[in-house]
């Protein structure tokens, strides 16, 4: 091994965590009682909850009776939520059973917050938050049956990457459904809180730490240091979009390339199709790791039609009379291929390092975690970062879970044993006239923290621009438009109002902007008229919602998914959607390219809808 090189150590698991609590308690582990503390809140027969709701699994815990453990109360993957069957959003609405035909839906369900992804169900239109909220309903319930108590409270991770928009969608989403959200807490802080909690039962494991997390559509790096309880994040480094599933879009986009040198055309991808494409190109990824070849084989394909479209055509003469698609993929090839992911991940940890001001030298360890930090590629990427000489992989998904249940009884219960000070990840900016940006709060600010700025009173009406996030990814930028109406006219004796040390500005002709992020990373807004000294109202106006790509559109330019014409009007005005969100809308109905394409998906849906309501109109009859 070179200097300046460390290897990931074989993982250890934990399955005992040492009680929060250092002082001496009634009850707790081994009294068979509940601690002091939760008996005189009242709270023993009532759970508080840590919910990790990841892209394709999804986690709800909670510290066991004697508080001294976390135990999972309810697990499973975003395609079913049920030990017994498969749950999941069909084409004719809810669906339980074995199988993963819908998979293409339900996938993801947290990528899809804040975007413009729908779905038909019954005829009504389902969005990334109704769908967020139908996961919380249905873990929840699982928790709530198994546990026998009823939900005090609860602490969800978010992906460090979150803008406020889909934080405060999030929030809403479990206050819809009645649950009292105490905190969002982002996925490293987490993993690195129940981290810590772990290694109590050995005097506890303080320093610096530099924690690498890359899950199935998401990746951070974090740098933290913990002295006496005190786990304080200096750094955070986070991309949205960067995960797992991006290393299988790699892999699929090489197999429709081989696909297309091999037969001289393009193979027809609809969805289930592309879902084979998708699962042979997960079982290459995770092949990768015991072995230095790979083979692949799909069979049952067709060609795309000569013009695109996805106009399926009769295939040609082959062998054996089906069109197929075999080979084999070498590590350097699928390296080669994947080079620019892994530096892209790679580069978020020298990004964190720098702006830190924590030197590689003094990280105690480097903790890897995450499905996707199996790939042998990005692990050899990860035990060359100069300066790191230990590192450890933390094979336990469980851990944001526990992390965030172990947050929740800090906060419910008042234990100041640990505390977790976290701080912005995303940057937020003043967006000028000329289009340019000025900053107003920098990302790696500590939560919770206010920004001031002066904007000059140009009429009755004021147009304010922010937007948060990396100017440089527009996937993930979110803009938000603040309006000021009514704005009274300066002063006379404005010059009065000002202090001491303000008379030679014009405060009679400007507002104070307030920009208040809370703990959870939310953002607020407030105004006041510096001449006046009177507070105004703010109204913040989202901007439009991201477009969220998925399935077979990777493949398809915007004239191959363009719908027009009186009928697709009508059925817009039936969902009451744009009509450039309708081909989205169509495709989350089960509706492939090829029919979205030729209209006979608009028809579909149309007579559908019109069905529905007829057997609305039926009135059972009362038998007596």
């Amino acid at each position: 091994m070179q200097k300046g090189q460390c290897a990931l150590l074989a993982p250890k698991k934990e399955t005992y965590y040492p009680k929060l609590q250092s002082d001496p308690q009634l009850g707790g582990e081994g009294s068979g009682f509940p601690p002091a503390f939760c008996v005189a809140a009242g709270q023993q027969n009532r759970i508080v909850l840590g919910i990790d709701l990841g892209s394709q699994y999804m986690r709800v815990s909670a510290l066991d009776e004697d508080y001294v453990k976390p135990i999972v109360l309810a697990t499973a993957t975003t395609l079913g939520l049920t030990d017994a069957g498969y749950w999941g959003l069909a084409p004719d609405g809810l669906a339980a059973g074995q199988g993963n035909q819908f998979r293409s839906l339900i996938r993801a369900a947290r990528t899809k917050l804040g975007t413009d992804w729908h779905c038909l169900q019954e005829g009504e239109v389902v969005d990334g938050e109704t769908l967020t909220r139908l996961l919380l309903y249905k873990m929840t319930a699982l928790a709530r049956a198994r546990s026998q108590k009823s939900l005090r409270d609860v602490v969800l991770t978010v992906p460090a990457s979150y803008t406020s928009m889909e934080r405060k969608q999030l929030k809403a989403a479990c206050q819809d459904m009645e649950l009292s959200v105490v905190q969002l807490i982002n996925e490293p802080t987490a993993v690195a809180l129940a981290y810590y909690v772990g290694s109590l039962k050995k005097g506890g494991d303080e320093g610096n730490f530099l924690l690498f997390h890359m899950g199935a559509s998401s990746c951070a790096a974090t740098v933290y240091s913990i002295v006496n309880g005190i786990l304080e994040i200096k750094a955070t480094s986070a991309e949205h979009g960067l995960g797992g599933q991006s290393f299988d879009e790699i892999i699929v986009d090489f197999l429709v390339d081989t696909f297309t040198a091999r037969w001289g055309a393009k193979p027809h991808l609809d969805e289930q199709t592309l879902q084979r494409f998708e699962q042979e190109a997960a079982k290459i990824k995770q092949g990768f790791a015991f072995a230095g070849t790979v083979f692949y084989k799909i069979t049952n394909l067709a060609f795309d039609g000569p013009t695109g479209g996805f106009k399926k055509l009769s295939s040609p003469a082959v062998p054996n009379g089906q069109i197929f698609l075999e080979g084999q993929v070498s590590r350097e090839t699928f390296d080669f291929l994947t080079h620019s992911a892994v530096t892209k991940a790679v580069g978020h940890v020298y990004k964190a390092l720098a702006e830190s001001q924590i030197p590689a030298e003094s990280i105690k360890k480097m903790l890897v975690c995450g499905g996707a930090t199996l790939l042998p590629t990005l692990r050899e990427a990860l035990s060359e970062v100069e300066g790191i000489v230990s590192a450890e992989r933390l094979d336990d998904d469980m851990l944001p879970s526990q992390g965030a249940a172990f947050q929740a009884n800090l906060i419910c219960d008042s234990i100041r044993d640990v505390v977790v000070w976290d701080l912005l990840t995303q940057p937020i900016n003043l967006i000028r006239e000329d289009g340019g940006t000025t900053p107003l709060i920098a990302a790696n600010t500590p939560l919770p923290v206010t920004a001031y700025s002066k904007i000059a009173i140009t009429g009755n009406t004021i147009v304010i621009r922010l937007s948060q996030g990396d100017a440089q990814d527009e996937a993930s930028l979110s803009c938000t438009e603040l309006v000021i109406n009514n704005c009274p006219p300066a002063s006379a004796n404005a010059a009065d109002n000002a202090l001491p040390n303000q008379h030679d500005e014009d405060h009679g002709n400007q507002i104070e902007l307030a920009v208040r992020v809370n703990q959870d990373g939310i953002i607020s807004y407030g105004a006041r008229h510096i001449g006046l000294g009177v507070a105004l109202l703010v109204t913040a106006l989202q901007d439009e919602k991201r477009h969220y790509k998925q399935g077979v559109e990777r493949f398809l330019s915007a004239s191959d998914i363009d719908v027009s014409g009186p009928r697709a009007q009508r059925l817009a005005r039936i969902l009451n959607m744009p009509l450039r969100l309708l081909p989205g809308a169509l495709r989350g109905l089960g509706y492939v390219a090829e029919q979205i394409v030729s209209g006979q998906a608009i028809e579909l849906a149309l007579r559908k809808i019109k069905t529905e309501r007829r057997r609305k109109k039926v009135k059972p009859i009362d038998e007596k």
